[in-house]
């Protein structure tokens, strides 16, 4: 899975790649190896790096995540570009919504038709027993739902397609 990263005013593209019981996070030409990833609760997380275990808690927000390890914040916004794909044809623009991991769709808070304002909540994606929202990437409107509620999706399966405010 391929995102980029905003720290601060920097921007860091970042690969996560699960590799047996690890997990290979790529920051930059950096690399590092998380194993042994457990969720404590609903935003607590233990993991192994260099050997020592680590604990940290996480706060997500739309795309924005806060978290701590060993008493140290961090602020970050998350981008993915596998997230949306602009789609074009002669007669509109639309954004196709993918799924970003695998999951379980557990609420769908729009119908085709809707009108969308960006950060809207549209999907609410169930994964590793966390709920995940699904937001507007912009306004726009629906023209396409994919899934339905219950429905078990893979990484990059499309979600929902949302043609974009003032195109005609």
């Amino acid at each position: 899975m391929n995102y980029k990263v905003e720290i601060g005013k920097k921007r860091f593209p970042v690969k996560l790649e699960k590799s047996g019981q690890d997990w290979l996070v790529e920051v930059g030409k950096e690399r590092f190896t998380f194993s042994d990833l457990n969720q404590l609760g609903s935003s607590l997380f233990s993991f192994t790096h260099k050997k020592k275990k680590q604990f940290a808690t996480t706060q997500f927000d739309s795309n924005k995540c806060t978290y701590w390890i060993e008493n140290t914040q961090v602020n970050a916004s998350v981008f993915s570009p596998t997230f949306s794909k602009e789609k074009n044809n002669q007669q509109s623009k639309s954004i196709q919504i993918n799924s970003v991991m695998p999951g379980m769709v557990k609420k769908i808070n729009i119908k085709v038709g809707d009108q969308t304002e960006k950060g809207m909540s549209l999907i609410v994606l169930e994964a590793m027993k966390m709920e995940n929202e699904i937001v507007a990437p912009q306004s726009g409107i629906i023209t396409h739902i994919y899934v339905h509620e219950n429905q078990s999706v893979e990484t990059n399966t499309p979600l929902i397609e949302i043609k974009k405010s003032g195109d005609k």
